[in-house]
């Protein structure tokens, strides 16, 4: 019998699965359409408050840029707790693996907190926690919204 619980966990595997697939195949316009405006993002760097599409396709670019640089290929990442915390409002933990061509890490898979709203029957993400503990430049890449640092 599936619960609540299961719908959302469905729904954050799916905006992982989007936010993850426009990443590597540079689609912004549909990784743009995963969160809401303003978000919030997180990590070790400061508190991004993501305002506008420029700031958004900013951080979009810097962490797109910063996957290629290492060399990343490919996302392993999987929702590992999901609950509704209001009708319209799921808050989620999942844990990301960066991989190579051959799908070996790159890296520690790390941890990121997000609460995912929904209006008009659509959801998106409003704000992310990223616990990225041995990338300086992600770390910079998540939390840089006025300029490109690669």
């Amino acid at each position: 019998m599936l619960t609540k619980h299961d719908f959302a966990e469905d729904i954050g595997e799916d905006l992982l699965f989007r936010t993850g697939r426009a990443l590597l195949t540079g689609k912004a316009k549909e990784f743009a359409a995963c969160f809401w405006l303003p978000t919030v993002v997180e990590s070790l760097e400061g508190v991004a408050h993501i305002q506008t599409d420029h700031e958004l396709q900013n951080v979009y670019q810097n962490v797109r840029n910063n996957l290629q640089t290492n060399g990343v290929k490919n996302l392993a990442r999987s929702v590992i707790s999901a609950e509704y915390l209001e009708d319209d409002i799921i808050g989620s933990t999942h844990v990301s693996q960066r991989l190579d061509k051959d799908g070996a890490p790159i890296a520690k898979p790390y941890p990121v907190y997000s609460t995912l709203k929904r209006s008009n029957s659509e959801w998106r993400i409003e704000s992310s926690i990223y616990a990225v503990l041995d990338d300086p430049l992600l770390n910079k890449a998540l939390s840089c919204k006025y300029r490109t640092i690669f």
